[in-house]
């Protein structure tokens, strides 16, 4: 349904930057002008019908075949690169400290030992007093809160310059995502949080759900991954089809109570069988 709607409004703009140059060039459509008209926009009809069935051919080929096992590709994709991310980390968390042993060993190399030590302070006068006075208020007074929540414990103003146009993010360290989103001059509708237990119980399951896909896109992204989204929106899937949202931990999969061999997979594997076993429970191996 989305790939139709993209594909239409795609369509519809096209038509519509046609329709603009036939204005602005007085074209009617008459059969002399037509080959005026390609060049204008150098797309023919059949360019435009071949191009519509090769996006079809596309959409056909990326749709899942029935029966395939979409949940352990989805595992898969998802759990080998986040293996590699976590390598990387702990390799460049050991560059680092090794960096930083170098330089206090450069550091020890550099002092010089003495014992006159001799102080050089500027000549004090009413000018460079003000002027540190001033100095020392341009530093303090943005530290100074003058109204805020209880709740949030440090704010950052952003300045993103990376598209057309800079705007200016609020980045806050704390909760309470309702009373952020009430606050005078905050934009509710641009407001996003990360906390996903705190999105669920102020927006909803289907807001705690986008939260899910974009901060595992963002992380992995940041660490130069790419996961195709169909995985990343089954385990989002999985982690809120019951209304809340459920990690994928064994007290989460504990609540889920659906599938024997699902629970025996992750961890306890003998102990969920032997339960099953002896309670009677039966798995239809439904996916």
């Amino acid at each position: 349904m989305e790939f139709k709607t993209e594909l239409r409004g795609f369509l519809q703009e096209y038509s519509l930057r046609v329709a603009w140059a036939w204005k602005q060039f007085g074209l009617s459509g008459k059969a002399q002008l037509i080959p005026v008209e390609r060049h204008i926009e150098r797309l023919t009809l059949s360019q435009l019908v071949e191009f519509v069935e090769k996006c079809k051919e596309k959409y056909m080929k990326a749709a899942i075949e029935p029966g395939t096992a979409v949940g352990a590709l989805c595992a898969q994709s998802i759990g080998e690169p986040g293996t590699q991310m976590t390598l990387k980390t702990f390799h460049f968390a050991g560059v680092a400290s090794m960096n930083i042993t170098l330089a206090q060993i450069k550091a020890k190399d550099c002092q010089i030992i003495g014992e006159s030590v001799i102080v050089v302070k500027p000549g004090v006068s009413s000018k460079t007093t003000m002027y540190y006075q001033l100095m020392f208020l341009k530093e303090a007074i943005p530290n100074v809160v003058i109204i805020g929540l209880p709740t949030v414990e440090r704010a950052i103003i952003h300045l993103d310059d990376s598209g057309e146009e800079k705007k200016y993010q609020l980045f806050v360290e704390g909760d309470n995502l309702r009373e952020v989103m009430a606050t005078k001059g905050v934009k509710a509708a641009r407001t996003t949080s990360n906390n996903t237990l705190e999105v669920a119980g102020t927006l909803g399951i289907e807001a705690a759900r986008t939260t899910i896909m974009e901060e595992i896109q963002y992380t992995m992204q940041s660490h130069g991954m790419s996961i195709d989204r169909r995985h990343i929106t089954l385990l989002a899937d999985l982690m809120t089809c019951r209304g809340e949202v459920l990690g994928i931990t064994r007290h989460g999969l504990a609540k889920m109570k659906e599938s024997v061999l699902m629970l025996a997979s992750f961890e306890k594997t003998s102990d969920h069988l032997f339960d099953a076993a002896y309670h009677g429970q039966k798995d239809a191996i439904r996916g």
